[in-house]
């Protein structure tokens, strides 16, 4: 029983070491193409950041500030309903607009870098289309050139053009 462990193992070993050096010898080559790193460098990225900035700055501030005067002017009314002792409905009614403007403040930062996220794309679609779009000719170019150099080292020659 020993003896057959043993070779087992041994035979485990022998196989782990061989995918080893095999894995040494033809190392994994992979090539990343990040387009969001590519949109970014363009010169016309720069114009949509300043239009996302004025955005920010301009709209989203401004639909910060009509949250939070909403809530106070929500907690005031349901204040003064209380007092008055208005049907229960109406203060259900006022505190579950309350809650949703607290929710709103609360998870500002979310909702706010959410919509800033969205008009940037929105903006810089164009760009992620030009992008693509000289990806996709260099791919073909680059398939188009191998395909030639695998021809000629072959001993196939390229089909000659019909230029004069």
């Amino acid at each position: 029983m020993k003896k057959s462990l043993t070779a087992v193992f041994g035979f485990a070993a022998i196989l782990l070491s061989v995918a080893r050096s095999n894995a040494q010898t033809a190392p994994f080559k992979a090539a990343v193409f990040d387009i969001d790193i590519m949109v970014q460098a363009m010169p016309e990225y720069r114009g949509i950041d300043s239009l996302v900035q004025l955005y920010e700055r301009d709209t989203l501030g401004a639909e910060y500030q009509i949250y939070q005067s909403e809530y106070q002017r929500l907690d005031s009314t349901f204040k003064s309903d209380s007092a008055l002792k208005k049907p229960q409905s109406v203060l259900d009614y006022t505190s579950n607009q309350k809650q949703q403007m607290a929710f709103n403040l609360v998870y500002w930062q979310q909702i706010a870098q959410n919509k800033s996220d969205n008009y940037r794309a929105q903006l810089a679609q164009p760009l992620f289309t030009k992008v693509v779009a000289a990806y996709k000719n260099r791919s073909v170019d680059f398939d188009h050139r191998h395909s030639e150099q695998q021809r000629i080292r072959l001993g196939d020659h390229p089909p000659k053009s019909n230029r004069a």
